[in-house]
């Protein structure tokens, strides 16, 4: 894995070695060492490899590289005893990648956040409006989102950046004029879109990860530090499975965690904590416990209606019989 990285990207320092492979710099040391008895290796602002040593380009083309920056962002993946190899994986083939399709790419992203499939028709639409948005993403064009019902309005101008799948269905991510913020549309309910000749210059800031690290899910908002309590089961699930790559844990006790995250937007948050029921209490911010406890009181009040109409149900039926 350390000559691959190396070779696709000449001049890594040790500590950014180590970090993509997971071990010490200690390691990372005696590995380059072992490997320049075999291998023309150099440090010279980094470790690189002599020219000569060089395997020969892949023979991809645009369309297959482009399948495979998709597949190696699949949420399946991302486990934890596979990360490493995905990214043993990526080194590899983008050692013998052409440099100007790696970076013809960078500019036309597309990530998968999560498994699903759409329907057929819905499908058809995205083939039609998939090679007008890769287009306008690829020469930085304006576009023009056109909606078959919306509350906020018909359309929006967005300055696009990328493409991401998530939770069964395709989102543009990009700068929207009217915000005066990066955000994620939705394609679901897209009717046609619209590339105009207007071009606009990318915030070479911008970068997708951080943008989907910075909500939880892909719905945006305000952005907002929560802190819950997490107590029970709940409390050692928390501590023992990560969630979140900005989340912060402090164990309490074995059975008490308060979990600690900043990001933009609750809703999807929100429907994370209900999942773990009365084992999660929401610290903060004011507002989100109000909501947490609104929730949770319309709740109570379905299930004790339903509970009072099938005793009553019961209590009919009884009198029934004894009648007979």
């Amino acid at each position: 894995m350390i000559l691959n990285l190396i070779r696709s990207r000449p001049g890594m320092k040790v500590w950014e070695l180590a970090e993509e492979s997971g071990v010490s710099q200690r390691t990372i040391y005696r590995d380059v060492m072992a490997l320049a008895a075999e291998y023309a290796i150099y440090h010279d602002e980094g470790y690189r490899l002599l020219p000569t040593a060089y395997l020969k380009t892949l023979n991809l083309t645009q369309p297959e590289y482009r399948v495979v920056q998709m597949i190696s962002s699949c949420p399946a993946l991302k486990r934890p005893d596979l990360r490493r190899a995905v990214r043993s994986l990526k080194a590899k083939l983008d050692t013998v990648t052409d440099p100007r399709l790696r970076k013809v790419e960078s500019g036309c992203r597309h990530f998968f956040c999560n498994d699903g499939s759409g329907t057929k028709a819905n499908s058809r639409k995205l083939e039609v409006i998939f090679p007008v948005l890769e287009k306008a993403i690829e020469h930085s064009r304006v576009v023009k989102l056109s909606y078959v019902k919306r509350r906020s309005g018909q359309s929006e101008i967005v300055f696009p950046y990328a493409l991401v799948y998530y939770s069964y269905g395709w989102y543009l991510v990009g700068y929207c004029p009217t915000l005066r913020d990066f955000e994620a549309f939705g394609l679901n309910p897209v009717r046609r879109v619209s590339i105009s000749n207007k071009t606009f210059s990318k915030d070479k800031s911008f970068s997708l990860p951080d943008f989907l690290d910075s909500r939880w899910g892909i719905e945006g908002g305000e952005k907002t530090e929560v802190k819950i309590r997490f107590s029970g089961e709940a409390a050692r699930e928390v501590m023992e499975t990560k969630h979140h790559p900005r989340e912060n844990i402090l164990k309490v006790g074995e059975q008490e965690a308060i979990y600690t995250i900043t990001v933009k937007g609750t809703e999807g948050l929100l429907r994370w904590i209900l999942g773990f029921g009365p084992q999660a209490e929401v610290l903060s911010p004011t507002s989100l416990r109000e909501q947490m406890r609104d929730y949770s009181w319309r709740m109570s009040i379905l299930y004790r209606q339903k509970a009072n109409q099938t005793n009553r149900k019961r209590e009919l039926d009884s009198t029934s019989r004894i009648g007979c």
